[in-house]
């Protein structure tokens, strides 16, 4: 019996945060159809982990995450 992976393909936004000073970054990816609902839900999620998203510049890219489950 042949059994086949399983694969799973997201689509989304990957929303980055790259601190000015220090070499921290932190990444996000949602699978929302709009960029700005992305950023929006970025912030929250900064917000929650008691960052300040002003000291950080935010980069965001439409992304596709592929994961395969053997």
């Amino acid at each position: 019996m042949i059994k086949f992976p399983k694969t799973k393909i997201e689509l989304g936004y990957s929303v980055r945060f790259d601190h000015k000073d220090t070499q921290e970054s932190l990444k996000f990816f949602y699978q929302v159809g709009l960029p700005a609902t992305a950023k929006i839900k970025a912030f929250q999620d900064m917000m929650s982990l008691c960052k300040r998203p002003i000291e950080y510049e935010i980069s965001t890219r439409r992304e596709i995450n592929i994961s395969i489950t053997f």
